[in-house]
């Protein structure tokens, strides 16, 4: 037989256990308690009984943990339920038929791990929307979409095509890390988008022309040597990498952005699955710091070296 003074225990240690946690469920969950005795004191040696009740106790814990997830915690019971409870129930439920007990216990244990499965994958979907990261389109990147830009052209369309798939990669973990922890890379593959470098050779090294420009006002003037697309075609690419700075970076740079996760500063059609390197003006500029419109990021000289031993052998097309 089950003593009806042990089960109150149980339940009254369960409540105070949970009101511990000063949910707003409390209240509720101690009205329910009290009814519960009640249940125990006119079914005492029903242990269906017991179990439909303790069953509803559980789905109040799993509605209290819904409660927690809306305040920002994680909380689930895991230890009351699948370890205290049960050992207070072997010890308390003295003179209940053991065979009973553990039956309930087995019951009592599927169903919280049923109900705790459910919840787990709630928390994870409203979690991953709740993180999902944005990704927006530089102004920086923009000036790509001009005609008589040297190196990858887009169109405007084909950028915020490119702009969707950097974000679904940011979220899908099929980014990876630039020459920097505040860059990202997403690659996709976009053969239709050419790749306007091309190899110097004999056949076509007097065609190579030298100009002094800069990315923009403020900035440095540096030598640029760049092939022009009417003597050099372009070539599908291999792949393409989305190069994305994240708003820190851009705002530790004075750099406006579009207030995303992360801006698209960069679109680089590659020649190989290796890609090129950045440009030896670039990781210079980088070196110098936010003030000669760089990351500040500092470039080894082996990086440098072979970035020039590439570009030496390299030209974009404008």
């Amino acid at each position: 037989m089950i003593h009806s003074v042990g089960e109150k225990t149980i339940v009254q240690d369960w409540y105070l256990k949970l009101a511990e946690d000063g949910s707003k469920a409390g209240n509720k969950l101690y009205r329910d308690v009290n009814k519960a005795i009640d249940g125990f004191k006119k079914a005492i040696s029903d242990v269906d009984k017991l179990n439909d009740i303790v069953v509803g106790l559980i789905e109040d814990v799993v509605e209290l943990a819904k409660e927690k997830f809306e305040e920002g915690k994680d909380y689930y019971g895991d230890d009351y339920i699948t370890q205290t409870f049960p050992r207070d129930i072997r010890e308390k439920l003295d003179g209940a038929d053991l065979l009973e007990t553990e039956g309930l216990l087995r019951k009592l244990k599927d169903f919280y791990t049923k109900k705790k499965s459910e919840l787990q994958e709630d928390v994870r979907l409203r979690k991953t929307s709740a993180e999902k990261k944005t990704v927006g389109i530089n102004d920086f990147v923009k000036r790509q979409t001009k005609p008589d830009f040297a190196g990858t052209k887009v169109t405007m369309a084909q950028l915020e095509d490119l702009r969707k798939k950097a974000e679904q990669g940011v979220n899908s973990g099929k980014d990876r890390k630039g020459y920097a922890d505040f860059v990202r890379i997403v690659s996709v593959n976009e053969p239709d988008i050419l790749c306007n470098i091309a190899k110097i050779t004999p056949q076509n090294k007097e065609l190579l022309k030298t100009e002094m420009t800069k990315r923009r006002e403020g900035e440095e003037e540096y030598e640029h040597r760049f092939f022009e697309s009417k003597d050099v075609k372009g070539i599908p690419s291999h792949h393409v990498d989305m190069i994305l700075y994240t708003k820190e970076q851009l705002d530790k740079e004075g750099e406006k952005n579009t207030g995303s996760d992360f801006d698209i500063i960069s679109i680089n059609a590659e020649i190989s699955d290796k890609g090129a390197p950045i440009a030896p003006v670039t990781m210079r500029r980088n070196i110098k710091g936010p003030a000669s419109g760089g990351s500040g990021h500092q470039h080894t000289e082996e990086e440098i070296g072979e970035s020039e031993k590439f570009w030496e052998q390299h030209a974009l097309i404008k």
